[in-house]
């Protein structure tokens, strides 16, 4: 949640001190002033001649009695709603409401939002809405007709089609609509047929009018996951409420290929694994009026009712929440998260993946986990609502140890604190520390100044430990000449093609890699993603650096420097997000090549002086030329081997297959050779991977041809930047929170 402007301050407290009690109201106008901080400063008028106070008011609100009598001649009192909120623009347009909870607040909280809805299609409307505490579940025909008619009795005064024009919501359908209709008819003796929409088609209805809402909400989410290359097609969804938006939103799913398999009411909610059947909903809640529990009744085998709990603990992998305002809570949140949430629209979880593999017979024994060693873990965020809870939360569910989570808020524009603040209030081992951007070294180094434990696990916020990951890194500091411990990190949403292959780069390129340079003590990087530091350590270097992008990559060779050893751990597991196109991926690696060279070059007398000496004859060595050189070599290879092949290509048209066939099949046989080699090296960096289902060998293949071509231009690029001299600064990559265990 962001920070009121303090010049909005006043605003907010008057419409807090006018409308006591209306908290629906008070969460509405919040959001909407924290948004206008930028705009009253550059257009202060908007302040200085109360514009903002006035879109807070309503223009008028009108409550009223409502009486009407039942079926057995019992008279019966409601109040009625009708906020007029903002004629600006137009006659004032919105819904009525008829459900038990309406009040005034509700209302205008739904008639300020829908002033701004309506202001979004550029259409000449205002916003209002109204309403009425009347409860139509279980009333008859007749009964309804009865409040109708009494409701608009007292209504029809203040509307017109140039003055104010309602239409349906919770409770009033196509049925209600008429009835209200034909009341205001009566009344005025005009036949308007502007005055409410939702009418039916024989008396001025518009078409599609019923399914707009719901089908409009289909459409968004399509474009949404658009974005991310995904679809609704074979997509598990669980749509809440049963009425015209969850109807006509569980219709559009299903034409677009997803598999609706729950919805609800206010009673419950239906589970049916084999899909929803939209025409027998439609039967009990448009033609029956029923219950949902009357579609499980109906349905028999596979379709079940439930009265308890939330319809969020049903899995899916997208929800629409299609019945009222504010239905979603943190503990629904939670839940779905827990089961696989896609979430609106916008995220999609993978399986977990099977342990196979055996580890390698070279890999060093790790020590004993001790139970409940303390450790300190340091979260560093900026703009990292969307995955910053269920880090934390993966933290806080570690194994075998005691932790402390210190979250560092740098300055972030969204609600990472907020989020931060609500979800850990009550939780004694989250710390919150919030500071002005500075930079994720400086937010470490701040947050180090704070930690109690001697061993300190700094982590990326879009970053997921397994449960006992940080056990089994801290277990290596018994050996007290460890300084820090490198984890092994996996890409956890492999959603397409671009992170699929960093998926296989990071098994085959970087794990392999630590690996085989543990052998030597001369692990270069221990990973942001996933890596314990011992505290004395830190110190003895000053902290983390602030004078290179890729801070643990410098943190890991200087620790070295001062004598102390860095291992790896292939069972301390960590998942983290990769970034889901080429151009956020690019952006990436340009920071991570042009920060080893950073590093290369502040710590270039390693090798001068041969210390320490796994890294003076293995580790630096080894990133000038396979990291720098060969990249740069490459694309020279790479066009000398185009320039054979299209020379090759002339000479078969010159001269005959006869005579060149030797050269070809020469060129052949080495391609495949070096192929081969090639994905047998990736089988064995598979094998050795616990965690590693299946073995991508075409996809490796592939990744070579293409990938590999892209970052040998990153690093091309970086050096190019680095001999210029341009800082380049962090940027940022967007998260999804799409990563999966």
């Amino acid at each position: 949640m962001s920070k009121i402007d303090e010049k909005l301050e006043p605003v907010l407290d008057q419409v807090l001190r006018r409308n006591a009690g209306e908290l629906e109201f008070h969460q509405v106008v919040t959001e909407v002033l924290e948004s206008l901080g930028r705009v009253v400063a550059k257009y202060p008028s908007y302040l200085e001649n109360a514009l903002i106070e006035r879109i807070c008011e309503p223009e008028r609100q009108i409550i009223f009695r409502v009486p009407w009598v039942d079926d057995r001649g019992q008279v019966h009192i409601n109040r009625g709603f009708r906020v007029q909120f903002n004629s600006a623009l137009g006659p004032y347009k919105g819904g009525l409401r008829f459900h038990p909870s309406v009040n005034v607040g509700i209302i205008k909280f739904l008639g300020f939002e829908q002033t701004f809805k309506n202001a979004l299609t550029g259409l000449p409307i205002g916003g209002g809405k109204g309403g009425s505490d009347f409860d139509p579940r279980g009333r008859s025909d007749g009964e309804i007709m009865r409040f109708c008619q009494s409701y608009m009795t007292e209504l029809h005064r203040h509307l017109g089609e140039y003055t104010d024009v309602p239409a349906g919501d919770i409770g009033v359908g196509g049925r209600e609509i008429g009835y209200l209709f034909g009341q205001y008819k009566r009344l005025t003796n005009r036949y308007e047929a502007g005055v409410l929409t939702g009418k039916g088609l024989v008396y001025g209805g518009s078409r599609a009018r019923t399914e707009a809402t719901g089908y409009g909400a289909v459409y968004f989410v399509e474009r949404m996951l658009a974005t991310k290359q995904l679809t609704f097609e074979n997509r598990r969804v669980v749509v809440s409420g049963s009425g015209n938006v969850a109807i006509y939103t569980a219709e559009k799913i299903t034409e677009f290929g997803g598999k609706v398999v729950a919805c609800s009411d206010s009673s419950g909610y239906v589970v049916d694994e084999a899909g929803i059947d939209l025409a027998l909903l439609k039967e009990v809640k448009e033609s029956r009026r029923e219950r949902i529990s009357e579609y499980a009744r109906l349905k028999g085998d596979g379709a079940r009712f439930s009265d308890t709990g939330s319809i969020w603990d049903v899995p899916c992998e997208i929800a629409m929440p299609s019945a009222t305002q504010n239905e979603l809570t943190g503990r629904d949140a939670k839940a779905l998260i827990e089961n696989g949430f896609l979430g609106l629209a916008r995220a999609i979880m993978l399986a977990i993946l099977a342990v196979r593999a055996s580890r390698p017979h070279r890999a060093p024994q790790p020590p004993a986990i001790v139970p409940g060693r303390f450790v300190s873990v340091l979260i560093p965020a900026f703009n990292e609502a969307m995955v910053i809870e269920p880090s934390v939360r993966r933290v806080l569910a570690s194994t075998q140890v005691e932790v402390e989570v210190i979250v560092i808020d740098d300055g972030s524009t969204d609600a990472t604190s907020a989020i931060v603040r609500q979800a850990f209030s009550d939780e004694p081992r989250v710390r919150l520390l919030t500071l002005e951007n500075g930079g994720k070294a400086r937010a470490l180094n701040r947050g180090l100044e704070l930690a109690h434990g001697e061993v300190i696990i700094a982590l990326d916020a879009d970053t997921q430990f397994e449960p006992e990951t940080i056990a089994r890194l801290a277990r290596w500091f018994a050996d007290p000449a460890i300084g820090a411990v490198a984890g092994n990190a996996k890409v956890g949403n492999r959603i397409n093609l671009v992170t699929r292959w960093q998926a296989i780069e990071y098994v085959t390129a970087q794990n392999l890699e630590r690996r085989a340079l543990a052998q030597f003590d001369a692990i270069m990087v221990v990973p942001g993603a996933v890596g314990a530091w011992r505290k004395t350590a830190l110190a003895d270097v000053g902290g983390y650096p602030t004078d290179t992008l890729a801070e643990d990559q410098d943190l890991t060779i200087a620790i070295q420097r001062h004598g102390w050893r860095v291992t790896y751990d292939t069972d301390a597991i960590a998942w983290t997000e990769a970034p889901e196109s080429f151009r956020a991926l690019v952006k990436q690696r340009f920071r991570w090549a042009f920060g080893t060279l950073q590093c290369l070059w502040k710590h270039r007398a390693v090798w001068k002086t041969g210390r320490p000496a796994g890294l003076a004859y293995v580790g630096v060595p080894q990133a000038w030329v396979f990291q720098i050189g060969f990249a740069v070599i490459s694309p020279l290879i790479d066009l000398a081997l185009v320039v054979s092949l299209l020379t090759t290509i002339l000479r078969v048209s010159q001269h005959g297959w006869a005579q060149t066939q030797s050269d070809v099949l020469r060129m052949a046989v080495y391609w495949i050779l070096f192929t081969a080699i090639d994905v047998l090296c990736g089988w064995i960096a598979y094998r050795l991977e616990r965690r590693e289902k299946r073995y991508p060998a075409l996809l490796l293949v592939a990744q070579r041809i293409v990938y590999r071509q892209l970052m040998y231009g990153v690093v091309i690029r970086a050096m190019v930047n680095a001999v210029r001299g341009p800082w380049v600064g962090w940027g940022k990559l967007e998260r999804s929170g799409r990563v999966s265990t």
